[in-house]
């Protein structure tokens, strides 16, 4: 079975990739690089905008220097110790914050739970206090994927910062919000096409929402493949498939 994006959404994810300005993913050196500016760009009169902080998740670095944990805590993550994993990986990334960035922690399952209502500062005391809420989590059932993405770029659109993303770990296709069980690929093909609408009306500022897929990626045909292809693909984000 193929994932078919709407003719509209398709347009949107097509349009996202000529413009966008997010920053790919970056192996190996863990040396922050800054982005292209174009030669005539606001501040070019001998001031440099301050360089994005460097973000390392599951190995790979991202950069930004507000940022958006959107978290899966479906009852599939206990599977091959995924939901440990993305834990553990997320404890990392916020520990290594420098005290001027800001971050947020959005888990979803059933329904979306935020650590903070607003980005804070990754001050000693608000990443101790962050640790404790993720340890905290335990997993449940649905994937209120869409809830959680369009929540954190609410978050974000209340700074002007211009360095900001969304990182959002899936091991599989969201569901209807409360939830309700869907019957076959077709159905979930249809909801999938609902998230991307929902995100893409959320995102007005196109801000990059990278996606890290864990997990079995071949069920309905590569439906969560395509799905998370596709999320990222409206901003410009990144994808990346994490197999455990």
């Amino acid at each position: 079975m193929k994932f078919v994006i709407s003719p509209l959404l398709a347009v949107l994810v097509l349009a996202s990739f000529a413009w966008s300005q997010s920053v790919t993913p970056k192996k190996g050196s863990g040396q922050k690089t800054n982005l292209d500016l174009p030669f005539d760009a606001e501040g070019a009169e001998n001031e440099e905008e301050e360089a994005p902080e460097l973000i390392v998740f599951y190995g790979e670095a991202y950069e930004a220097s507000n940022v958006v944990f959107c978290l899966d805590e479906s009852l599939t993550m206990n599977n091959s110790g995924r939901f440990d994993i993305e834990r553990r990986e997320v404890r990392r990334a916020i520990s290594e914050l420098n005290p001027d960035a800001e971050f947020g922690v959005l888990f979803y399952g059933g329904q979306v739970t935020s650590f903070r209502r607003q980005l804070i500062k990754a001050s000693p005391t608000n990443k101790r206090a962050a640790m404790a809420f993720i340890s905290s989590r335990i997993t449940n059932l649905g994937t209120c994927l869409g809830n959680s993405v369009e929540q954190a770029l609410q978050m974000l659109n209340r700074s002007d910062s211009r360095f900001q993303a969304v990182i959002l770990v899936s091991d599989g296709t969201p569901t209807r919000c409360p939830f309700a069980r869907l019957n076959g690929c077709q159905e979930k093909q249809v909801v999938c096409n609902e998230v991307l609408a929902q995100i893409s009306a959320a995102n007005v500022r196109r801000m990059p929402v990278h996606c890290i897929l864990v997990g079995n990626a071949d069920r309905c045909g590569g439906l969560p493949t395509q799905f998370m292809r596709a999320v990222s693909g409206l901003s410009g984000g990144s994808f990346r498939h994490v197999p455990q």
